[in-house]
């Protein structure tokens, strides 16, 4: 109430899967409704399920996927090396 989302050119929902997951997705469509229907919306999910599907269907115009390492035996790396140092 009371806030202009008349300016909004891009909408970023990064961990897409998440937010549904914790009981968000009445309060998405809501937000989403609420927004230009001229602007980018970029939604990032680490799984495809079937809310996050939906959600692509009904705020996205001619959604591009993009899966990283589809089909592969292993989805980490082979070659991976992870490093950590205590602060």
């Amino acid at each position: 109430v009371g806030f202009d989302t008349s300016g909004v050119q891009m909408l970023v929902l990064d961990e897409a899967d998440r937010i549904l997951d914790m009981g968000f997705e009445q309060t998405l469509n809501c937000i989403v409704g609420h927004l230009p229907k001229q602007r980018q919306t970029l939604l990032f999910s680490a799984t495809l399920t079937k809310s996050v599907k939906d959600l692509a269907r009904l705020s996205l115009k001619r959604p591009e996927y993009l899966a990283v390492n589809q089909g592969a035996k292993f989805t980490t790396p082979s070659r991976l090396q992870q490093h950590y140092m205590p602060v």
